[in-house]
């Protein structure tokens, strides 16, 4: 059974490997590695790539799993779609995918609400006082936010940057201050420690490497974007043909050295250059 998983699934043409898929996919354990533990390290990471390089095959079928085998972290993938008539905002897309609010009695007591990135992952964490798990927010091909218009682009950096830098969003700060005035009953010492805890948010970034310079365009809310970056590159290419070697053997085709000189011509060389 499993290697007729791997005839049917080894290569799923121009579509992106898939979680379901990462027992066949090959040739990029040490990008697996090293993106994984740049995302352990930092609040924010930025991966780019050449287009048709397997980013996203990357993170699905890489890094993603093996992210999830730490029983500490969640993943929750977004893509906003390029936009079009019956598109919904990167912010309520966001919120769509995001895990769904839970109640939580703080939150409720200061009627902050649940609609917004920082309030949706705030309700996520345990008022028990247990050591929450992070989750980390994976937006693939993030270069499709750009077609989106400038205010919702706005909306949506102001609100990610809430998420990841501010332990209580200013607003429902200034709420808590003014109530605590009226009534310094108002909330507990227990209470107060723990709305000023920061939501445990990490978020990746995968954007074609030609649209690398429209981030100058968030650097208002996240001016150190471009300091955590993982650039994926092609495969070498004497990987490429032991991958392509190993799936013709699979495959029951003969590997004499003129058909890998074909497949090095025709396959290869456009991957490399």
């Amino acid at each position: 059974m499993e290697n007729e998983r791997i005839k049917i699934h080894r290569y799923p043409g121009v579509k992106p490997f898939s979680e379901n898929e990462r027992h066949v996919f090959y040739g990029r354990s040490t990008d697996t590695k090293k993106l994984y533990q740049l995302i352990r390290l930092e609040k924010l990471v930025l991966l780019y790539g050449k287009s048709g390089l397997g980013k996203s095959s990357l993170l699905n079928a890489g890094v993603l799993p093996l992210v999830e085998e730490d029983e500490n972290y969640t993943t929750v993938k977004i893509r906003f779609g390029a936009r079009s008539g019956n598109s919904l905002s990167p912010i309520v897309t966001s919120l769509f995918k995001l895990p769904e609010a839970i109640s939580n009695p703080v939150l409720d007591k200061v009627g902050a609400g649940t609609n917004t990135l920082w309030l949706c992952m705030k309700c996520q964490q345990h008022y028990t006082g247990n050591a929450p798990k992070t989750y980390i927010l994976v937006f693939d091909q993030f270069e499709e936010l750009f077609t989106y218009s400038e205010e919702e682009i706005r909306q949506f950096k102001k609100q990610l940057a809430e998420l990841l830098y501010a332990k209580v969003p200013g607003y429902i700060s200034q709420s808590i201050t003014n109530r605590l005035k009226e009534d310094p009953q108002f909330l507990s010492n227990q209470e107060i420690e723990y709305l000023y805890q920061q939501p445990n948010v990490k978020v990746v970034l995968s954007i074609r490497s030609d649209r690398l310079s429209i981030l100058n365009t968030l650097t208002d809310y996240f001016p150190d974007i471009l300091k955590n970056y993982y650039e994926l590159k092609p495969l070498d290419r004497m990987l490429l043909l032991m991958l392509l070697q190993s799936l013709l053997v699979m495959k029951g085709i003969f590997t004499c050295h003129r058909v890998l000189n074909i497949v090095e011509k025709v396959l290869i060389r456009p991957l490399i250059t």
